[in-house]
């Protein structure tokens, strides 16, 4: 009897232990969290002054105290009109960027009742130095300065927690290219922040040094393996896949080109992967450097995501330890009786969730790789019916959408982010049809340069034939950076003209590259790409 039951406080010792002690995880990520411990008691010693004011909002420049003696300057934009505490959204910029956003998109932000809140990375804009370089072959001081930019954001929060006009409850966070590197471990690591939007950002470095045509030249590693070895050794601390998986149960929106030749798409679904749930990615046509079209459509976008996941006082959350998964049961696609490339897909799910908890069904179509959700809000012209357990939503075939039968995976995603079983369907996509007798466009005659130095102007003229006289645009694109750019029609005539600005940022790589141009008519169909090498010279 005494034997039993020595052995059972044996085991409820054990258990308790094991309770009781971080897990092999835990242990792992210590080390690389502890790059980014503060003192939570250090004076922030915050200074307020007015540094502008428009029709509709108000800024304030703010100093405050930071890690390393940093004293850092900050912006926070807040509407005049609405109701108070605002949400809050913090913005970190890319490399060779202003810290603001464009003024547009600001006014965007700020219309919807929001506040935003920005600063500069170390050693870009006011805070630049002599001979400093935020990415630079001297890689402990660039992985440095990568934390001490994400400590002054947590240094910047715990100033916002100080005022009553804006609401540390509902903050989002919103990060273009280095911002998203950067905004992805703040965000993984100060669960203060309620949801993300990141553009045009990724993860692995030991991806991005190997492939990206700037990040690579810029640390000083692209051709050689040792020292992309050391590189990750080095980064681990500031590669964001290490932390992305501490978002579990935070909405995060990623937004990727898919021609972006300095963060590679691999180098976004390596980001996108590490994630937890709920997550979302869209994928644009295009390179690295949004357009303002593109930048206009992520704000709005953000939008729609900050109003879902921001503007409730109070969101479903359930305690992990008691949430249970939904499920899908039920899928129905609706499609035309013979789907083409570009062909638009409407989806109805019905899904449950003994917590009544799902924030959204997943579909994703193997056919071009690209996701939709299906929402049960009543709203957005698909929805029906707010609460009736049917989600409901579309999706738009890319051109380019695989040929053939491809699954159509579908799975119910809770704001805790548990993830249902996949449920598996199946479409066929036939190749895209085009009006019977038309022709596509041909590309006659180029005039092109054949250097350019950073800063400057590449002048384009192209000369373009269509039979159909049915010519809608003719773009073009600098491959290796993934800038395009729609050519103006001169006139009435079939030539198109354009002067595409290569932008004078820091690190823009020069060397050889490759400009490709191809027109597009009416009916989508495309001319044959022609593409010439274009030398970008140094400043």
């Amino acid at each position: 009897m005494k034997r039993k039951n020595i052995i059972r406080v044996l085991l409820l010792s054990l258990m308790l232990m094991s309770l009781s002690m971080p897990s092999l995880a835990e242990q792992k990520l210590a080390p690389l969290k502890s790059f980014y411990a503060y003192d939570k008691a250090l004076p922030l010693n915050a200074e307020v002054k007015e540094a502008s004011r428009s029709r509709s909002t108000v800024t304030y420049e703010i100093f405050f105290d930071s890690i390393h003696d940093q004293r850092i300057s900050s912006l926070l934009t807040v509407p005049l009109y609405g109701k108070k505490p605002f949400p809050v959204v913090l913005y970190l910029h890319g490399i060779g960027m202003s810290r603001d956003l464009p003024g547009m998109a600001t006014d965007f932000i700020a219309s919807g009742g929001y506040a935003l809140f920005v600063l500069s990375a170390q050693y870009t804009n006011e805070r630049k130095r002599a001979n400093k370089s935020l990415l630079s072959p001297y890689l402990c001081e660039s992985r440095n300065a990568l934390i001490q930019t994400v400590v002054d954001y947590m240094r910047g929060i715990d100033y916002l927690e100080t005022r009553d006009d804006v609401d540390c409850k509902r903050m989002g966070i919103l990060g273009l290219s280095l911002g998203t590197i950067e905004g992805s471990i703040l965000f993984s690591l100060d669960k203060r922040i309620r949801m993300a939007c990141f553009a045009v950002g990724g993860g692995n470095f030991g991806l991005m040094a190997e492939k990206s045509v700037l990040l690579g030249p810029a640390f000083g590693v692209a051709k050689d393996e040792i020292l992309r070895k050391e590189l990750m050794d080095t980064f681990s601390p500031v590669d964001p896949v290490n932390f992305a998986h501490l978002s579990q149960g935070r909405p995060v929106l990623m937004v990727n080109g898919k021609k972006d030749m300095i963060i590679l798409p691999e180098s976004a679904k390596a980001l996108y992967d590490a994630l937890g749930e709920p997550k979302h990615i869209i994928w644009f046509e295009g390179g690295h450097v949004p357009s303002m079209d593109v930048i206009l459509s992520l704000v709005k976008r953000l939008l729609s995501w900050l109003k879902v996941y921001l503007v409730p006082e109070t969101l479903p959350l359930v305690k992990e330890e008691v949430n249970q998964p939904p499920k899908v049961k039920e899928l129905i696609i609706k499609a035309p009786p013979e789907l083409c490339q570009n062909g638009v897909l409407r989806f109805e799910a019905k899904a449950e969730d003994p917590d009544k908890n799902i924030i959204f069904v997943k579909v994703h179509l193997d056919a071009d790789n690209s996701e939709a959700l299906l929402y049960d809000d009543g709203r957005a012209g698909y929805d029906k019916k707010a609460g009736d357990g049917i989600f409901s939503g579309r999706a738009h075939l890319s051109y380019d959408a695989r040929i053939g039968k491809s699954k159509v995976r579908a799975v119910a995603v809770d704001y805790n982010g548990k993830v249902s079983k996949e449920l598996l369907r199946s479409i066929e996509v036939l190749p895209i049809k085009f009006p019977e007798g038309t022709h596509p466009p041909k590309i006659e005659k180029v005039s092109i340069p054949r250097e350019v130095k950073i800063g400057g102007e590449i002048r384009l003229k192209v000369e373009v034939s269509d039979e159909d006289g049915d010519i809608k645009e003719v773009e073009a694109t600098l491959e290796e950076l993934g800038l395009s750019e729609p050519l103006e029609r001169e006139g009435d005539s079939n030539v198109f003209s354009y002067k595409l600005k290569i932008p004078d940022m820091e690190l823009i790589p020069t060397g050889t590259f490759h400009v490709s141009i191809r027109a597009k008519d009416r009916t989508y169909q495309y001319s044959e790409k022609v593409t010439y090498p274009l030398t970008i010279l140094a400043k």
